[in-house]
């Protein structure tokens, strides 16, 4: 698997969804045809097991396997703007951390008072 590959797996855990578009755009940008290419490598990476699609979403969804979430979710359109903003920050330089929706410990407060 290549390095890419990887990075494309560890969106799809990161961000829960992505278009097919959208990993065009984070990891295929540069190439000469990257709609081709794109879909090739997610085609063998469904056929392996390791993503799952929604065809029924145009362009198609896909998501870690497994997924996540609900391949339809009412929250795929609040993730799918995560990535929208996320792809928005890196036109001006690569975010050293970015975290969608921090699961924080609830037994220690966010705030403190005084």
């Amino acid at each position: 698997m290549r390095k890419r590959d990887v990075a494309i797996l560890n969106d799809l855990q990161r961000f829960r969804c992505l278009t097919r578009n959208d990993i065009i755009e984070l990891h295929f940008k540069g190439l000469k045809q990257p709609v081709t290419c794109c879909n090739t490598i997610l085609k063998s990476l469904r056929r392996d097991g390791l993503i799952d699609v929604n065809v029924n979403h145009q362009p198609y969804l896909y998501f870690p396997s497994p997924a996540t979430i609900k391949k339809d979710s009412a929250k795929i359109p609040h993730f799918l703007k995560i990535v929208e903003f996320y792809k928005s920050l890196i036109k001006y330089e690569d975010p050293k951390t970015f975290m969608v929706e921090p699961k924080y410990d609830s037994k220690v407060p966010l705030f403190r008072k005084g």
